[in-house]
C-alpha cells in the first residue's frame, strides 16, 4: 500500500531524522512497509467505482492521522497514535514520520452505547443519549437519571448501574491498550508519549483523563485548529484530505510520489481521476 523510509545514514552514520538538503556519497535507510488484503482493496474499488470513483492509491489511516495530528518533534523521535472511533480502536506506532507497526481491538464508542442498552434493556438511541451525558470521574451511586423510552414513557434508572457498565468497559479496553503499549515499547526498549484521537472515547466527557489514569500515563488529544467541525472525531477526516493535498515527502504510495506541492497534488488528483 506505501512505504516509508526511516534510519537514514550518510556515508555510514546516522543521520538526525530527514536527511534532505544535506549532502553524501552514500546514503541508506530502512523502509517500513504498509500492505493492504488485496481481496478488499477489490471489493472497496469496485463499490466506488459503481459511483464513479476510482479508489487508487490506498494509505493507512493511521498513517495519516499521524501526521496531521502528532507535534512533529514527536512524529520523529517515536510517539503512540490510538485511534478509537465507533467500532474499533487501533494502537499504532510512530518513528521518523513512518508507520512502524499497527495492532487492532475490536472495541470502539458504540460498544459503550450497546452495553448500557444491553444491560438497562434501552432503545440504542435511548443508550447513546446516556453515555453522551455520562461523565467519568463523577460519583454516581447515589443517584438516579429518570429518562423518556419512546412509546413507553418515563423510567428510573440507577445511575450507579449506568457507571457499572461504562466502566467494565472502559478498563477492557485500556487493559487491552496496555498491553499493544507495552509490547511496542519492549521491543523497541523506549517510552513514547501517546495521542489519542476519534470520536469513540474523546468525545466521551473525561474519557481522556479516564484513560490517561488507567493507562498510567498522560494520553494527549491533539486536533490541529480548523475553522469548521474541529472537533477530534472529525480528525481521520482531515487527515486523509491533508495528506492528499500536501503529501509526503519521505512517502511513496502505490505505484506514485506524492510531493510537498499542494498544486501539484491537486493538479495530480483530478488529472488522475480523468485518466482512470
Amino acid at each position: 500500500m506505501h512505504s516509508s523510509l526511516f534510519n537514514f545514514e550518510l556515508d555510514g552514520m546516522a543521520a538526525e531524522h530527514s536527511p534532505v538538503g544535506k549532502s553524501a556519497k552514500e546514503i541508506s535507510a530502512d523502509a517500513a512497509h504498509t500492505f493492504v488484503d488485496s481481496a478488499f482493496a477489490a471489493v472497496v474499488s469496485d463499490a466506488l467505482r459503481s459511483a464513479g470513483i476510482a479508489a487508487d492509491p490506498f494509505v493507512s489511516s493511521q498513517l495519516t492521522g499521524a501526521l496531521f495530528t502528532i507535534p512533529e518533534p514527536d512524529r520523529e523521535n517515536g510517539a503512540i497514535l490510538i485511534d478509537c472511533g465507533g467500532q474499533h480502536c487501533d494502537v499504532s506506532l510512530i518513528y521518523d514520520n513512518a508507520l512502524l507497526c499497527s495492532e487492532s481491538i475490536g472495541i470502539g464508542g458504540e460498544h459503550f452505547t450497546r452495553d448500557i442498552a444491553y444491560g438497562l434493556r434501552l432503545p440504542f438511541s435511548t443508550a447513546e443519549s446516556i453515555k453522551r451525558r455520562y461523565v467519568f470521574g463523577l460519583d454516581y451511586s447515589n443517584s438516579v437519571e429518570r429518562v423518556m423510552i419512546p412509546g413507553e414513557g418515563l423510567a428510573t434508572l440507577s445511575c450507579g448501574a449506568i457507571q457499572s457498565v461504562i466502566e467494565a468497559r472502559i478498563v477492557q479496553l485500556a487493559d487491552e491498550i496496555q498491553s499493544i503499549i507495552s509490547g511496542i515499547e519492549q521491543n523497541a526498549r523506549a517510552r513514547f508519549p501517546v495521542y489519542l484521537i476519534g470520536g469513540g472515547i474523546a468525545l466521551m466527557r473525561g474519557g481522556a483523563e479516564r484513560l490517561s489514569r488507567l493507562l498510567g500515563r498522560r494520553v494527549y488529544v491533539s486536533m490541529p485548529r480548523t475553522s469548521l467541525m474541529n472537533a477530534v472525531n472529525y480528525a481521520p477526516a482531515f487527515a486523509l484530505a491533508h495528506f492528499m493535498l500536501y503529501g509526503s515527502g519521505s512517502l511513496a504510495v502505490g505505484n506514485r510520489r506524492l510531493v510537498d506541492n499542494i498544486v501539484g497534488n491537486i493538479r495530480d488528483f483530478f488529472a488522475y481521476r480523468q485518466n482512470a
